[in-house]
């Protein structure tokens, strides 16, 4: 034997020692799988009238329901239940009604999306083929709250290739109709989007709790915990930042248009400014303090006094809408706020409709007190956030 034999021992990932010097085995797909395997000639016909054809098909769909409603979302409430109840097993025949609705659902998304000119099977092998391992017990701690951050990333992944995949669907719907093939590029890309949606939805219902990839690809593995942690952390700066656009936004639309009027002057006779508020108007034009309500048919309450406005409100929406009692505010000076004590609408009792085009002129009655002036006068149209406000100086 030479004396330049020096064997050295292979090394396996992290310095380890790898058995027999063999390498490691590559970590096994996600467990979770979607596969298509449909004929690559298509009907031009069915293709053309996809639409049509898939109504019954969008209607069973619609029974079935999804997250938001239906079959689907009753069986995921009772699968995290029984999971919470049973110590992280979850009871078996509903996690397999829920694979079986899924498998059945993204059968019809390969028709919906033109991959496929052959009606779903109800059940049964069939072209496209859904595969879900589950596990006999799940985390409880990461049902629902942690996934949903977690997954957040991966929607808003999936939201932004959606609108490649319709590019894809206009594209191959022409080419279909043309040559009788939906291109072998853009169906991968789409199955490959299907595939990535199945395993984010069948992660954030706790089917498994190992972290879906980033990836089209049906070889990809699972993520790791450090990614999981990363993933959830954005989700929650996005709820973070959209809570806080949201609320800005609320705070901005919000705001009252307001107009000031000399309080003096309207009982004079002298009126307001408009005030346009989601395309409705209202003016004051008049005010009484201290009314007599004609024939004394509503007296005001004790060391109170009936104060009367009358404005006009006139409707540019493109539709009609609804004016109630309550649509109006006066507040003291106080800041104690009322409500009309009486309201009429060219005479007609509240609440009235105002057709598109229409004006209106309103007569309203607070019964305020004594000692207090009004301060402001407030009318909040239908559907809308703002205020119309007309400050009395």
């Amino acid at each position: 034997m030479s004396d330049d034999f020096n064997p050295q021992p292979s090394t396996g990932p992290g310095g380890g020692y790898a058995i027999g010097g063999a390498p490691p085995p590559p970590p096994p797909p996600y467990p979770v799988s979607f596969e298509f395997n449909g004929p690559e000639q298509l009907s031009r016909l069915s293709t053309f009238f996809r639409l049509v054809l898939a109504l019954p098909l969008l209607l069973f769909m619609a029974v079935l329901g999804g997250v938001s409603g239906g079959v689907t979302s009753g069986l995921i409430v009772a699968y995290w239940l029984s999971a919470l109840v049973r110590k992280g097993r979850p009871v078996g025949w509903i996690g397999s009604a829920i694979v079986a609705i899924m498998r059945f659902n993204f059968r019809a998304y390969t028709y919906l999306l033109l991959l496929s000119d052959k009606y779903p099977a109800f059940e049964g092998e069939w072209m496209a083929v859904l595969e879900a391992d589950r596990p006999e017990r799940i985390s409880r701690r990461q049902i629902f709250f942690w996934k949903t951050l977690a997954v957040i990333p991966h929607v808003v992944c999936l939201l932004v290739l959606w609108f490649a995949v319709a590019f894809c669907e206009v594209v191959s719907w022409f080419a279909i109709l043309f040559t009788g093939r939906f291109p072998q590029g853009l169906r991968n890309f789409v199955v490959g989007w299907l595939r990535w949606s199945v395993r984010v939805f069948a992660y954030w219902i706790s089917l498994r709790d190992e972290f879906p990839p980033f990836s089209l690809s049906s070889e990809a593995t699972a993520g790791s915990k450090g990614a999981a942690r990363v993933s959830a952390l954005g989700g929650l700066a996005a709820v973070v930042l959209v809570s806080v656009g949201i609320g800005a936004a609320y705070i901005q639309l919000s705001q009252a248009e307001t107009k000031h009027v000399s309080y003096v002057s309207l009982q004079q006779g002298s009126g307001s400014a408009s005030i346009e508020v989601n395309n409705v108007m209202i003016r004051l034009y008049a005010a009484d303090d201290d009314y007599d309500f004609p024939g004394n048919l509503l007296e005001a309450d004790r060391d109170s006094r009936l104060v009367f406005f009358q404005a006009s409100i006139a409707n540019f929406r493109a539709t009609d809408i609804n004016i109630e009692q309550d649509d109006f505010r006066v507040r003291e000076e106080d800041g104690d706020r009322r409500e009309p004590v009486f309201v009429s609408f060219d005479g007609a009792s509240s609440p009235v409709t105002l057709d598109k085009g229409d004006s209106i002129t309103v007569t309203l009655v607070f019964n305020l007190d004594s000692g207090d002036e009004p301060g402001e006068l407030t009318y909040r149209p239908e559907s809308s956030l703002k205020n119309a406000k007309f400050i009395l100086d």
